[in-house]
C-alpha cells in the first residue's frame, strides 16, 4: 500500500480510481470558461450589427430628408414657374383682348368711310344719270346722251365691282 499512498500523494489517484484533480471539474471549468468567451464573442458582434444597422437608418434617414427637400424645392420651383407662366398668359390675353378691338374699331371707321364713298359716287351717278336723261329726254343730241349714260352705267358698275372687291378684301384681312 504504500505505493498506492505515494501515488495518491503525487496527485494521479485517490482510493476511489478518480485521478486528481478530477478531469470532470476541469472540464466544466473550460466549458464555462468556453461559453463566457462565446458569450463575449457573440455581444460584441451583436453590438457591432447594432451600431452598423443605426449608421445605415441614419444615412437613410438623411437621405429622406435631402430627398423631401428637394422635392419641396422642385414643387416650389413648379409652382412659381406656373403662376409666372398663367400671368405672361392672362397679359397676352389681355392684349390680344385690346389689339382685337382696335382691329374692330379701325376697320368699322373704314367701312364707314367707304360706305360714305360709295353713297358719294352713287348721288354722284344718280345726278349724272338724272342729267343724261334730260338731255337724252329734251332731244340735244341723243347720240350723245346714249354715249353718256352707258359710259355712266359702265362706271357705276366698275365703281361697284371696286367696292365688292373692298368689301371682300377688308372680310378676308379681318380673318
Amino acid at each position: 500500500m504504500p505505493e498506492e499512498q505515494q501515488r495518491a500523494a503525487n496527485g494521479r489517484f485517490t482510493s476511489s480510481n478518480i485521478p486528481v484533480p478530477d478531469p470532470t471539474l476541469l472540464t466544466i471549468d473550460l466549458t464555462d470558461r468556453e461559453i463566457a468567451h462565446l458569450r463575449e464573442f457573440l455581444t460584441a458582434r451583436i453590438i457591432g450589427v447594432e451600431r452598423l444597422c443605426e449608421e445605415k437608418l441614419a444615412g437613410i434617414e438623411r437621405q429622406l430628408i435631402e430627398r423631401d427637400t428637394r422635392v419641396s424645392y422642385a414643387q416650389s420651383s413648379n409652382e412659381k414657374a406656373i403662376a409666372a407662366a398663367l400671368a405672361a398668359q392672362k397679359e397676352a390675353v389681355k392684349e390680344n383682348q385690346l389689339s382685337t378691338k382696335e382691329q374692330i374699331g379701325g376697320l368699322s371707321m373704314a367701312a364707314a368711310a367707304r360706305d360714305k364713298a360709295v353713297e358719294q359716287q352713287i348721288n354722284d351717278l344718280k345726278d349724272r344719270i338724272g342729267v343724261t336723261t334730260v338731255q337724252v329726254g329734251t332731244g340735244e343730241g341723243a347720240q350723245v346722251g346714249r354715249e353718256r349714260l352707258v359710259a355712266t352705267m359702265i362706271a357705276a358698275a366698275g365703281v361697284l365691282v371696286a367696292v365688292i372687291a373692298i368689301a371682300v378684301g377688308a372680310i378676308i384681312s379681318s380673318r
